[in-house]
């Protein structure tokens, strides 16, 4: 099977709270500057260096237009602009979703994730995102906080990342939109995936060592999408690590001064 081509999708949407805003100078997540460069150009820089073929980028935000990027507008919510961003590819192609708030992507690792994901494309697979040992996030960038499951294999934490089928997710908008609204919720989350799930989760943050593995994890979200899902271990901890409150960034710039 011929790789697939890849349409890029940078969701820079969204304002930040005002707390975050007034530390930033910017309403904007995306336009916050690290070490003197926005998180979303760090983002580009990073899709901009891969390997595969990238048909086109799309950077969806009320943001100032980058060159050789499709720029769309914020529609408002994250579901939206995602939904958004997958009408714009072609049927045969797979989305490449980032969050603009990764700011240590780098495209080394990116070409990692995609050469993997790539092949389990060619198998029929239709999502497929990174989980990293939330270790080795704390180790690489301490001081950043990150949400993690203890399942059966390690604490892992999800990255900020996705290569999808955009048919396959666009033929389940209304529950992808209601994961989304339960995402801060881990008991809302399991109910939406089935009662057995969420005795899975309860037991899981009890250490009940077992009650939660990644193939169950991946089976919920197969059905939840309808086709297949399926994680992948990455050893890298820069697809995972996002800025969203005052002292992650504090942290990301103590981090930087340290390291230059």
């Amino acid at each position: 099977m011929k790789s697939p081509v890849i349409t890029a999708i940078i969701l820079a949407g969204g304002k930040s709270e005002a707390a975050l805003a007034e530390y930033n100078g910017t309403p904007h997540r995306a336009l916050a500057k690290l070490n003197g460069v926005s998180l979303i150009q760090k983002v580009l820089s990073a899709v901009e260096g891969v390997n595969s073929t990238i048909s086109n980028i799309y950077i969806i935000g009320d943001l100032p237009t980058f060159e050789n990027c499709v720029s769309l507008p914020d529609r408002g919510d994250f579901v939206s602009n995602l939904l958004n961003g997958l009408q714009q590819c072609t049927p045969e192609s797979y989305a490449l979703i980032l969050t603009a708030d990764i700011p240590f992507i780098t495209a080394e690792s990116l070409n990692l994730f995609l050469k993997e994901s790539v092949k389990l494309c060619e198998d029929g697979v239709s999502m497929i995102w990174p989980v990293i040992p939330v270790d080795q996030c704390y180790s690489s960038y301490p001081g950043i906080s990150r949400t993690a499951l203890n399942l059966k294999e390690g604490k892992l934490t999800g990255g900020n990342l996705a290569l999808v089928n955009p048919t396959a997710l666009l033929n389940q908008r209304d529950k992808i939109a209601s994961a989304y609204k339960s995402r801060k919720s881990i008991f809302k989350l399991a109910m939406l995936l089935g009662p057995a799930t969420l005795i899975r989760f309860a037991m899981s943050m009890l250490r009940v060592k077992g009650a939660l593995t990644v193939p169950y994890l991946e089976r919920c979200v197969s059905k939840l999408i309808g086709s297949k899902a399926r994680a992948l271990l990455c050893n890298c901890p820069d697809l995972a690590t996002d800025l969203d409150k005052v002292s992650d960034f504090e942290a990301a710039e103590k981090f930087v001064s340290c390291s230059t």
